[in-house]
């Protein structure tokens, strides 16, 4: 048996239940596919940091104070949208 595929040593990192035992036997016994599996854990986490964006946080009070002022505004009155038509049966 060769050494483990670099598809596999990440599937590994993300989902180790997903990998069969015999590879993770010779994973266990093998210095260098234990060197790349580390150097693929090291990747995805460097991965995922450059990916990572700070979440916004809504303001709530900046959004309420926009929603009264457009309350307070002189023009038409907010138009409430019709229902749905439902599809009748042809035939």
């Amino acid at each position: 048996m060769g050494h483990v595929r670099d598809g596999v040593l990440r599937r590994l990192a993300d989902d180790p239940l997903a990998v069969p035992d015999v590879l993770r036997r010779h994973l266990a016994g093998c210095d260098r596919c234990q060197e790349r599996g580390g150097q693929v854990t090291i990747d995805r986490d460097a991965a995922a940091a450059r990916m990572a964006r700070p979440r916004p946080v809504p303001d709530l009070d900046i959004a309420w104070e926009s929603f009264e002022a457009r309350l307070a505004l002189p023009g038409d009155p907010v138009r409430v949208p019709d229902p749905p038509r439902r599809w009748r049966a042809v035939g």
